[in-house]
């Protein structure tokens, strides 16, 4: 399933981006409320992932995909 479709199935309005191509940023989340990403970044080798690619909330739940 390509990106758009799977945006349109769940609903454009519920679709939340925060950085230019469309992903949420746990740093940029974090950083809005005074928090580092570091803290919670629990690996101590290879890639600490900060992104998720699509988030989708409202006021009661959030999915990830």
């Amino acid at each position: 399933m390509e990106r758009f479709d799977i945006i349109s199935t769940i609903g454009a309005k519920y679709h939340v981006g925060n950085i230019e191509n469309g992903e949420f940023s746990y740093a940029k989340a974090l950083k809005t409320v005074g928090k580092d990403i570091k803290d919670y970044q629990k690996a101590t080798e290879g890639t600490k992932h900060q992104n998720l690619d699509l988030r989708f909330a409202n006021e009661r739940l959030a999915v990830f995909i």
